[in-house]
């Protein structure tokens, strides 16, 4: 059988760990940086994101005229660099089909006049082996492996992403990420009496622990994780945030809620889905923000419990591989 050549941009980026796992599950596709339409062997060739296709667009045509099959993820519109993705018809054509996981960008590509047939919504996963709800026993062994509160009454909250514009550290923020937003609400939080404290990990984090330290707020920052060590924070916190424009998941939100946290998240990509479907956070709107601790303090009240069974069975990556081999790679 030919192969599926699926094209990431670095080992430490979210789309390397897709094409990863997908791989584990699917032997056929082979993972690359580079689009190398190799004859006779390769017959599908996936861009894992949108700008990807962008880059490569001047072998587009090439790909065609040979008759390879062009799939393309698409998580997002980034209107903050002012670059995605309004002016680019052209590329849309050479596309066979479209992956997605928001109804944003569904709804853009029907705008743009893509058949209907060839946009496919398919979220994103989690590994089950490493993300599940956590015992009162694991949890403690945790805390006191990280170094971490282990008062009852301590509520450690997580924000595991890079919000950071580059690589030097992050004093820019991304704005798309919307740092600000998060640092505003444990400032709220500290404000009303309530004993915080923040786990942090991923690249670029140096404006979120400035403003921490700046407003004495308690922290810790484990820097770039392993998936492993990152199961283990989210083993360990009580709350994660999302405070986004714009999500393609985020794979946080999928993350969180297989280990029974409770998220609060701005209305960005999956998670108005995933925490109505499963009952573990709340949405926060835009006009809602400055009364961040009315919303908190009457979510901090409930009690959730994730149907870990039902979840696995509709996020884990196994499951969404073999959408993929249904939906997107069945040219």
């Amino acid at each position: 059988m030919r192969k599926i050549l699926f094209i990431y941009e670095k080992k430490n980026w979210s789309i390397y760990d897709d094409g990863y796992n997908l791989k584990k599950h699917n032997q056929n596709i082979i993972l690359s940086k580079l689009p190398i339409p190799i004859f006779f062997y390769i017959k599908i060739i996936h861009f894992g994101s949108f700008n990807l296709l962008r880059k490569y667009k001047f072998l587009l045509r090439i790909l065609k005229l040979f008759k390879f099959k062009i799939i393309c993820s698409w998580y997002h519109i980034d209107d903050s660099k002012d670059k995605n993705f309004y002016n680019f018809h052209d590329l849309y054509n050479y596309v066979d089909k479209w992956h997605v996981t928001t109804d944003e960008i569904y709804s853009h590509l029907l705008k743009e006049n893509v058949v209907k047939n060839k946009i496919k919504k398919i979220f994103l996963g989690f590994e089950s082996k490493l993300f599940y709800p956590p015992d009162i026993s694991q949890i403690i062994d945790l805390k006191n492996k990280l170094d971490l509160p282990k008062i009852n009454n301590t509520i450690i909250i997580g924000s595991f992403q890079k919000d950071g514009s580059g690589w030097n550290g992050g004093d820019l923020i991304k704005q798309i990420k919307r740092p600000q937003l998060f640092i505003n609400f444990v400032k709220q939080l500290k404000k009303t009496n309530y004993d915080i404290f923040v786990v942090l990990s991923g690249p670029s984090r140096n404006f979120v622990i400035n403003e921490l330290k700046k407003n004495q707020i308690k922290y810790k920052y484990f820097g770039y994780v392993s998936q492993e060590k990152l199961s283990q924070l989210f083993k360990v916190i009580d709350y994660y945030f999302i405070t986004s424009i714009k999500e393609g998941g985020p794979k946080s939100l999928i993350e969180a809620t297989a280990s029974n946290k409770k998220v609060i998240s701005t209305n960005v990509g999956m998670s108005g889905y995933v925490l109505k479907k499963y009952l573990n956070g709340v949405i926060i709107n835009e006009d809602e923000f400055e009364n961040f601790c009315d919303i908190f303090s009457k979510f901090h009240k409930t009690k959730i419990n994730v149907d870990y069974k039902s979840f696995k069975k509709e996020f884990d990556w196994e499951s969404i591989s073999n959408k993929y081999k249904e939906l997107l790679y069945d040219l």
